[in-house]
């Protein structure tokens, strides 16, 4: 189901903020404006679509090498921080 499309402006959502969220959790969807200019959207999180995959961890396993010590310092880049 699409949540229909409501404009309001600023003031009117400030003033009744509470009414408008009751509102977009039942299902409608507002776009908030400012001289008439859209500016925010207000909608239910139960119609945001899901679009975001998880992330899977560990995909360049044994991919990635560090030659020499990881933990090593250079002195010359460390030089770079310690100077005034």
């Amino acid at each position: 189901m699409k949540p229909s499309l409501h404009k309001i402006d600023l003031s009117e959502a400030t003033a009744h903020l509470g009414i408008y969220v009751k509102q977009a959790k039942e299902g409608k969807h507002f776009v908030i404006c400012e001289r008439n200019e859209p500016i925010a959207e207000l909608i239910g999180i139960q119609n945001l679509e899901k679009t975001r995959k998880p992330i899977k961890l560990g995909l360049a396993k044994d991919q990635i090498q560090f030659k020499g010590d990881w933990n090593e310092s250079d002195e010359a880049i460390a030089n770079l921080f310690l100077k005034s």
